[in-house]
């Protein structure tokens, strides 16, 4: 746990840093020239503090950044899996929904995750073993998933409305469940369902390993499951940081019954835009 309180402590360093550009001009570029994938001052210098502060304490572990150059990494030992800024679109429209995401995978498998909302002031952390937990407004409380087993009665979470969306999330969207919840950071869709604030999600649009290190931890720890549209976990010690086959993540009442609605052509509905 003393590696935990390190890396929370990593994380609210990067948040300030993202604060300090928050609501002000940015610098904005696209990483993709297919559709508006951005990246601002503020993910650049956030990525910047955390490497260099995860290099300081734990030197010699290789870092998997999204905002970094990827060199040659050894996926079956000890990595760090991190997204500096989780919903930079959500930051740039000033809104609160984004996150910075740290995780730890040693062996193919997450070991440690934090996920921190500084515009919410809310730090999601989880250790193997040693369940999850919530820190706001100064006090840390263990949180644990839904009991909620009926889709009728299912909170699921869909992406944000300002995303150009494709078949899946249509038929998403279609399905008969009792409330759809709208959030822009992948990371704190899975917070959500580990506090118990939502029940289901299916990801819609393409990911990779620093979208799901760091929550993934989180929400096993706090009783949920997540894995790919084949029901199998995901393999952090695999080449590569792309996810394939996408993902699931849920109470456990529910992920059986979200694997059998599951379209078998879910992955190509993804580049079906709508």
């Amino acid at each position: 746990m003393r590696e935990c309180l390190e890396v929370m402590e990593i994380a609210k360093a990067a948040g300030e840093a993202i604060m300090s550009h928050y609501g002000k001009e940015l610098n904005i570029v696209s990483k993709s020239k297919k559709e508006f994938d951005p990246v601002t001052d503020a993910d650049l210098e956030a990525d910047r503090c955390i490497s260099g502060r995860l290099e300081a304490k734990f030197p010699g572990m290789p870092i998997l950044s999204e905002e970094s150059k990827h060199g040659s990494i050894d996926y079956t030992g000890k990595v760090w899996v991190v997204d500096p800024l989780d919903g930079t679109k959500e930051f740039i429209r000033h809104g609160k929904d984004f996150s910075v995401m740290i995780g730890l995978v040693d062996g193919g498998v997450p070991l440690l995750g934090v996920v921190y909302a500084p515009a919410a002031g809310k730090m999601y952390y989880a250790y193997r073993g040693a369940g999850a937990y919530l820190k706001e407004r100064g006090r840390d409380g263990r949180i644990n998933v839904s009991g909620v087993s009926s889709l009728d009665h299912a909170r699921q979470i869909v992406r944000a409305g300002y995303t150009r969306k494709n078949m899946l999330d249509a038929f998403v969207g279609g399905l008969a469940v009792g409330k759809s919840l709208e959030k822009s950071s992948i990371g704190l869709r899975l917070c959500a369902l580990a506090a118990g604030d939502a029940d289901m999600y299916i990801n819609t649009n393409k990911s990779n390993k620093w979208d799901t290190a760091a929550g993934e931890v989180i929400l096993s720890e706090a009783g949920g499951v997540i894995t790919d549209f084949d029901s199998k976990r995901l393999d952090y010690g695999k080449e590569g940081s792309a996810w394939e086959r996408s993902f699931i993540a849920s109470n456990t009442a529910l992920h059986g019954k979200l694997m059998e609605l599951l379209p078998g052509d879910a992955l190509a509905m993804m580049s079906q835009k709508m």
